[in-house]
């Protein structure tokens, strides 16, 4: 059977598995698949400084468009014009199984975005250095993220850090963070990243009650060894671990990943 007369349902299947470096010959062999082909080609046209290169930020992981630079990832305010050109490829990216990454900094980025988003999301980082110490404001932002819905957040980038530990340690933080533990459970969290140490709070209260977390990313080595301590302990172990400075292991243990703008990057 050649693969213009397979049904439909398996012609999706298939697609759900190409990535961005066969998607293009995909959909010019396979007339039926033209859509897709026509909704990357207009939003690269529509931000051509930011898709320059080619599909690898559009399929079948959706990168919203952001300033271009390697300390700078905040997202570009999106025209009404193209709200439409971005939906229409964020449903198709959705409908086979792709995710959406995009720079938070602030409420605005999610607000602006939000009606784009598809099921499946990977939140990086585009907080300041002022902002990434106000933690009740990190709780209002993760507050509108439930709101949204989503299916699975592939990755959540947390910008505490060392700081976290004395905001925690004040009486008046008792019950934010008792907020912020509730709202990371009911979250579907399957990754976390730090650009720091892990806090205290999140080893000891969060991170054992997070079910469905299976990446945990570190770019502070001097937290592994608690990491670990959880893993011999069982709290987490169906979780893998990625620090820049381990060698590279099986699933479960302690894998190496590079250092990029954004923090580690797979």
């Amino acid at each position: 059977m050649s693969l213009q007369a397979m049904p439909t349902e398996i012609i999706d299947r298939i697609v759900s598995f190409v990535g961005s470096d066969s998607i293009m010959q995909l959909c010019h062999s396979l007339p039926e698949l033209k859509h897709i082909y026509r909704c990357i080609y207009n939003v690269a046209l529509a931000f051509p400084e930011f898709y320059c290169e080619g599909p690898e930020k559009l399929w079948p992981e959706f990168q919203f468009p952001c300033e271009i630079g390697y300390y700078s990832n905040k997202l570009l305010d999106i025209p009404v014009r193209h709200f439409y050109t971005i939906y229409s490829l964020t449903s198709l990216v959705s409908r086979y199984g792709g995710s959406a990454t995009f720079s938070w900094g602030d409420e605005y980025d999610l607000v602006n975005i939000m009606p784009l988003l598809p099921k499946k999301v990977c939140i990086t980082n585009a907080y300041d250095a002022e902002r990434s110490k106000c933690n009740e404001a990190m709780f209002a932002d993760l507050y509108m993220l439930k709101t949204c819905k989503f299916s699975c957040i592939q990755m959540l980038f947390l910008p505490f850090d060392h700081s976290f530990n004395t905001w925690a340690g004040l009486p008046e933080s008792k019950k934010p963070l008792e907020n912020l533990k509730t709202l990371l459970m009911d979250l579907n969290i399957c990754g976390l990243s730090f650009w720091g140490a892990i806090p205290h709070f999140f080893e000891e209260c969060v991170l054992p009650y997070m079910r469905n977390l299976t990446e945990l990313h570190i770019c502070d080595p001097h937290s592994m060894a608690s990491v670990e301590g959880m893993q011999k302990a069982g709290k987490l172990s169906d979780t893998d671990y990625f620090c820049p400075h381990r060698a590279k292991r099986r699933a479960g243990s302690l894998r190496s990943a590079p250092i990029g703008g954004n923090g580690l990057e797979m």
